[in-house]
């Protein structure tokens, strides 16, 4: 059985979380203790990114959830729901009130979403069009002019989708590159948690959704891989650097790896404006057996890995490729639980067992979790 199926979906509690999560652990027969679910600081109104589907009811533009069985069933959502920043929700009301004045219309006759990123005080708009014209054009600026006298929005953007796909940054992303335009204020989102230096990613690229939780999340991966300055940081699915940058303030390398170019680039510029002449390299590659072949140096025996792998798991050979190095430590987060359960086997079939476990509620009110397996390599295999 997989995880939702011990889980009762209408009952997502962290109670009932745990309970599931003990069922399921025992199931598959993972080796240790059960993690204690570390609950999230924000129970309500905890998520930095969502995103409205435009409809049309009786002639008026609605937003709904977005999701085809919600939306056809008739099911409107006029401001943020309970899981959202609450600053989303005065955000659509805002965009719903401009849009559906009638020198909008254009401009909204093409809406397929409305997206909004950010943190819970301040936060960007994406407008995922699906045609384009000389006058949409015009009233894209012209909304934009308007948003931008709110306080709390840092941009305005534009993302161009004709096929109108269901993408929107926490989907698989499609094929071809994104057409993506900003129409007012700042390039970049940012992520500033306590006590860590300031990082900043594009509008287009993956970020953790609950912002309450990161500082325990990203403190306790770096406490369970006991970085030292001798210590090479390896990086898996990097992403824009969240780990490796907090990561890189003590290891003495950083190797960040993510097929994704524009999060690269980021954290590329992160790492040269936070630590100039430090030893951290980030690639652009897919993440393969040959790859990090290719584009890691010699295993020194002094190494650590993370790797934050797509729900879908890490590609065939990659953890084979990964204890083959035989760093010291390995630490997997999953949010995946299914895949998890999987890939923990492989982790012990390949010389190494599993230390620690560490399981966060970072998506409340749903049955998904965040899980870090911390492995040590046994003996001299």
């Amino acid at each position: 059985m997989t995880f939702s199926e011990y889980l009762d979906n209408s009952d997502c509690t962290l109670t009932a979380k745990q309970v599931a999560l003990e069922q399921f652990w025992t199931a598959h027969r993972l080796p240790g203790k059960v993690p204690a679910i570390v609950a999230s600081p924000r129970e309500d109104h905890y998520r930095t990114t969502s995103k409205r589907k435009a409809v049309w009811k009786r002639g008026r533009l609605e937003f709904s959830m977005g999701y085809s069985l919600k939306h056809e069933a008739g099911e409107t959502v006029r401001s943020g729901t309970q899981m959202e920043a609450e600053l989303h929700g005065e955000l659509y009301a805002k965009t719903l009130e401009l849009l559906r004045k009638e020198h909008y219309q254009p401009l909204a006759k093409a809406l397929n979403f409305c997206i909004i990123r950010g943190s819970y005080e301040k936060a960007a708009i994406v407008l995922n069009l699906f045609t384009l014209s000389g006058i949409i054009g015009r009233k894209l600026k012209m909304y934009a002019e308007e948003m931008a006298k709110d306080p709390h929005v840092t941009g305005v953007f534009l993302y161009f989708d004709e096929s109108r796909s269901e993408y929107y940054f926490e989907a698989q992303r499609p094929r071809a590159p994104l057409n993506f335009k900003k129409l007012y204020g700042s390039s970049m989102l940012s992520l500033e948690l306590p006590d860590r230096p300031k990082l900043l990613y594009p509008p287009t690229v993956f970020s953790q959704v609950n912002e309450s939780i990161l500082d325990r999340f990203t403190s306790t991966a770096l406490t369970l891989l006991k970085l030292t300055e001798n210590k090479r940081l390896i990086d898996l699915y990097c992403g824009y650097g969240l780990f490796a940058l907090y990561g890189a303030e003590t290891a003495g390398s950083v190797i960040g790896i993510d097929m994704e170019g524009p999060a690269i680039q980021a954290a590329r510029a992160n790492a040269s404006h936070i630590y100039p002449g430090k030893n951290i390299r980030f690639e652009a590659l897919s993440i393969t057996p040959e790859a990090l072949f290719d584009a890691l140096p010699p295993p020194d025996g002094e190494e650590v890995v993370l790797l934050d792998p797509p729900r879908s798991g890490t590609a065939d050979g990659v953890i084979a490729a990964v204890t083959a190095r035989k760093p010291e430590r390995i630490l997997a987060v999953y949010c995946g639980t299914d895949q998890m359960a999987f890939e923990c086997k492989l982790w012990t079939a390949n010389g190494y067992r599993l230390e620690h476990s560490v399981c966060f509620d970072m998506f409340p009110g749903s049955p998904n979790l965040e899980t870090m397996l911390l492995f040590k390599r046994i003996g001299n295999r």
